[in-house]
């Protein structure tokens, strides 16, 4: 194994790599809505009603503490 000792934690647990992608794509998606011309009390309807978007919301609170987890986590 190369890198952080740290990165060990990530053989065990991928959580934190899935929910940072998630994040990510919101903020990415949210953004080109914005772009795109919508208004931001649009773009927050459309990613709270649109099953898609609220379904990475949702797995993105269910799993939070993982982040907490990795914070603790000592090689």
């Amino acid at each position: 194994m190369h890198g952080l000792p740290s990165s060990a934690f990530f053989l065990k647990n991928v959580i934190p790599l899935q929910i940072s992608f998630d994040i990510l794509m919101i903020l990415f998606e949210a953004r080109l809505l914005v772009a795109f011309g919508f208004d931001q009390p649009t773009v927050r309807e459309i990613m709270t009603k649109n099953p898609h978007w609220w379904g990475q919301s949702n797995h993105i609170s269910k799993h939070v503490k993982t982040f907490e987890d990795f914070s603790e986590f000592v090689p």
